[in-house]
This record gives structure tokens, sequence and C-alpha cells, in this order.
């Protein structure tokens, strides 16, 4: 999937999954990764050094879009759900029709001049050989501002209760830190 999606607007430069999930994966079993992380960056951004001023714009657009954020979103997410389910059927070489509804942003964990993290939950599902299957899922994003290149991380978990809220940000977080730690 994550190979799929990089064929999009964005670039893939890291897919990290749970270690028993890969190993289920590696031994061909039918694995439902219930929690992954994806370092993304934005392809036209890729050669782009940033300022702080435009760091600073694009975490207040991005802090706004989170006050109504489905309205905001839904004209352009149709299109991008759709190149992602077409970009996935081609790479799984069966028909697989991605869902993203009922998107509620959640919280706003960090807004300064070196990041924005922030966490929504979504309800996802997909169509495979019309096989209908739904879940709620929790994501945190983290855009980190580094030596002028803004670096994206999305943690994504299922949702099933309360601390998975609280382990998707930690993710997100834990990665920020260390990102900033090593640079």
């Amino acid at each position: 999937m994550a190979l799929a999606y990089s064929a999009g607007d964005a670039r893939i430069a890291a897919h990290y999954v749970a270690e028993p999930d890969l190993k289920a994966f590696e031994a061909g079993k039918t694995v439902y990764f219930r929690q992954f992380m994806l370092v993304q960056t934005p392809k036209r951004a890729e050669s782009i050094v940033a300022t702080q001023a435009q760091f600073d714009k694009l975490r207040a657009g991005t802090a706004e879009l989170q006050r109504n954020l489905a309205a905001k979103l839904e004209p352009r997410l149709a299109a991008e759900v759709e190149n992602v389910s077409k970009a996935v059927s081609a790479a799984q070489a069966t028909k697989i029709k991605v869902r993203i509804g009922e998107i509620v942003p959640v919280s706003i964990e960090i807004n300064d001049s070196k990041a924005l993290v922030y966490t929504i939950l979504a309800r996802t599902g997909a169509l495979v050989e019309q096989k209908p299957e739904e879940d709620n899922t929790v994501s945190s994003t983290a855009y980190c501002f580094v030596k002028g290149k803004v670096v994206m991380l999305v943690a994504y978990r299922q949702f099933r209760s309360p601390q998975d809220l609280q382990d998707s940000r930690n993710m997100a977080n834990a990665w920020a830190n260390a990102l900033f730690a090593a640079n």
C-alpha cells in the first residue's frame, strides 16, 4: 500500500509496522495492520528549502483546517481516495475500493515554531472483492521543520479504546522529539 500511495502527491520515505504484523506478513499470512507509520514528504516540496515564515503559515493553515475538517476536505477527498483505490487495486491485482468518512478532529498536541502535531478520528473502510470491511482509525500527524525542510510522519492505529488515541499521540510525539534530537 505504501508503494501504491507513493504514486500520488506524497513520497513515502519510510513505512513502519509492528514486529508481529511484519512476521505474519513475511510468513504469507493475511495481516490487518493494526498500527503503522508513514514518513512522507510532498513531492512538489522536495527541492524547496522553506523559511520559518513559510512553516508558520503551513502550521496556521493546518490548525485552522481542524476547525471544520470534514467540510473543507470533502471536495478534495473523494478524488484523492479514488486515486488511492486505483493504485492499491493495481498493486494488489484485485479491485479494491477505499473509503474514508466521518472525519473528526480530536486535538492539536503541539503547535510551535518547530512542529505541529494533531490527531483525528475517521471511519475508514475498503470494499475488497465485494466484501466490505469497516473500521475506526485514529491518526496523529507530525509536521516537523528541520534545517529548512518539512518532514511529515503520520501514525495510524485502529481505534478500539481511548488508549489508542494516547498511543497514536505518543508515537507521533516521540518521533518528532527523536527527529529534533538527531538534528
